[in-house]
């Protein structure tokens, strides 16, 4: 990974966003207007999209993966279990 390209998004940006999508539809692809609406700074964007690719949250178009997917849809007692899973997979 070159250091231009490094999941450093601010962790409340990341879970903002996340949070959003669990109380919202999620799109067929998540964009910059996307983030700006769920509170994301405009200069920590790009990061905060490498941040959910990197996670496996987002595919390289910018669709929702099945993991999001699972996330938005699971009750509150299981969203800890799939987020630990996504961290630990990444990590």
């Amino acid at each position: 990974m070159d250091d231009q390209n490094r999941p450093y998004a601010a962790a409340g940006n990341v879970t903002d966003v996340i949070r959003r999508y669990r109380s919202l539809n999620l799109p067929d692809a998540i964009e910059a207007t996307d983030l700006r609406s769920a509170g994301v700074p405009e200069g920590n964007i790009g990061r905060t999209i490498f941040a959910l690719k990197f996670l496996n949250l987002l595919g390289e178009a910018g669709q929702p993966t099945q993991e999001w997917r699972a996330i938005a849809a699971a009750d509150e007692a299981a969203v800890a279990s799939l987020v630990e899973g996504l961290l630990r997979n990444a990590y």
